[in-house]
């Protein structure tokens, strides 16, 4: 079998996307090319050729994966175009039969428990030295949910802990004046960009994850928290959703005081916490490469039944 890739957005999260289903897929003895976008002269000369991204009319694409879609929009689009081949990533709702979902695929070093000994080496190697650690992701350009976010710092961290924001050096010279205005300088860590594996060494070492921007794209490092065994605090939105399925705190994005009273319900209350836990790590094994490429390939075997 080989299989034609084409990521059709430059966006992260399409990008991981389509390196991690490669990489499953490959790993399960198919034959992948990757490619971004669809040039004029183009034209798929062997195997199946695979969209990743909202979808097209085109005709070069025998089947679609919608990363941002919900299955509420996937099955409208299908009820609109009966013959069109198309899958989702959303793990919330769960799907009826007639829609096909491909999780987002989770690199095996995101699993719990992961590498004692690198999780002690890149916390050392980071300075992250306080408990609880908090670890905040992207893409850090909301700015009211940012504020949000440092503001419940100051009351959550008051007797000790640290905030590690991934990739956060992007924005520590915009946020200066706020931390130090906070007297949060002690407590907020600005990371650099990290490889994969670091990453999932700060997850493993950490005692919470929160999102509390409103973004537009498939939060992909969700799930990664999921398999790390994570607690995850994001604000409720329907991009969101698609990837926490029932293993987070939801927050109501227009309470100020929300976001601040998840965070500590999620630290503090361990029957919470043992739930979201449990959850989230029963959720992330559909993300296991080798379930991805099941869950792949029974929907390429369903498009090809039905031609």
């Amino acid at each position: 079998m080989e299989i034609d890739l084409r990521l059709l957005s430059a966006t992260p999260e399409v990008t991981r996307y389509g390196q991690a289903l490669a990489q499953a897929l490959q790993a399960s003895a198919v034959e992948v090319t990757l490619a971004r976008s669809i040039r004029p002269w183009w034209e798929p000369q062997h195997g199946t050729a695979i969209g990743i991204g909202p979808p097209t009319n085109s005709r070069r694409i025998q089947g679609w994966i919608w990363l941002g879609g919900s299955v509420e929009a996937a099955l409208a689009l299908k009820r609109d175009r009966p013959d069109l081949a198309l899958a989702v990533a959303a793990i919330y709702p769960p799907a009826p039969p007639d829609l096909s979902v491909v999780p987002f695929p989770i690199p095996d070093v995101f699993f719990a428990p992961g590498d004692g000994e690198t999780v002690f080496q890149v916390t050392r190697q980071l300075h992250l030295e306080q408990r609880p650690r908090i670890v905040m992701m992207g893409p850090l350009v909301d700015g009211r949910g940012l504020t949000q976010a440092m503001t419940a710092m100051v009351h959550v961290l008051a007797s000790g802990g640290e905030l590690a924001i991934l990739d956060g050096l992007s924005i520590r010279s915009q946020f200066a004046p706020v931390i130090q205005r906070l007297g949060l300088v002690d407590k907020v860590v600005f990371l650099p960009p990290l490889e994969d594996s670091q990453t999932a060494a700060v997850l493993l070492g950490a005692d919470l994850a929160m999102l509390p921007e409103r973004t537009r794209n498939f939060p992909y490092w969700i799930p990664w928290c999921h398999a790390a065994g994570l607690p995850v605090v994001a604000l409720d939105t329907k991009e969101a959703r698609l990837a926490v399925g029932t293993a987070a705190l939801l927050v109501d994005p227009d309470r100020d005081d929300g976001l601040e009273n998840a965070i500590r319900e999620a630290l503090t209350n361990e029957a919470t916490r043992r739930h979201l836990i449990a959850r989230g790590m029963a959720e992330a094994q559909r993300g296991r490469s080798m379930e991805v490429a099941k869950a792949f390939l029974a929907w390429i075997h369903t498009m090809e039944s039905a031609e």
